[in-house]
């Protein structure tokens, strides 16, 4: 068991795409994409690192 799994910071992958998917969604609400990465409780660090391995969702905006 590593140190991540020990905390209770592992995160799986169907909890980091929604969680991604969250962040997209403020965003195109007009929300700052800092304050939207905080809103999610992780660091920017982390989702720019989730976001390497998974690709920005294709949400359309509700006109």
């Amino acid at each position: 068991m590593n140190a991540l799994q020990q905390c209770g910071l592992h995160w799986v992958r169907t909890e980091i795409v929604a969680k991604l998917r969250q962040v997209d969604v403020l965003v195109l609400q007009g929300k700052h994409m800092a304050d939207a990465i905080r809103s999610i409780g992780v660091t920017e660090v982390s989702c720019h690192r989730w976001r390497r391995g998974h690709p920005p969702t294709n949400i359309q905006p509700d006109l």
